[in-house]
């Protein structure tokens, strides 16, 4: 079993619900687990467990840095981030 986790603040620009889109490509979801860790945009939150729904995820809040990276395999640090310097022509 792979423990997959996110750490941080959950808002749409740090893009967690690309790890469900993620996982749901995999061919055997359940051979991972996912943990998301963090507090933040409640409209964003509710979405979350939309997306994440029927795959193996714990939603644990607010946890401790040196707490949480003990219960996971890998980090994802899955932000969206714009490439501001493509426009620097």
């Amino acid at each position: 079993m792979l423990r997959i986790g996110y750490l941080g603040v959950l808002t749409h620009n740090k893009g967690i619900h690309i790890i469900a889109a993620a996982a749901r490509k995999l061919p055997d979801p359940g051979l991972i687990t996912i943990t998301i860790a963090g507090t933040g945009d409640s409209n964003y939150q509710a979405e979350l467990a939309e997306d994440f729904r029927g795959l193996p995820v714990t939603f644990a809040g607010w946890v401790a840095s040196q707490d949480f990276f003990q219960t996971i395999d890998i980090l994802i640090v899955p932000s969206i981030w714009r490439n501001h310097l493509a426009r620097l022509h």
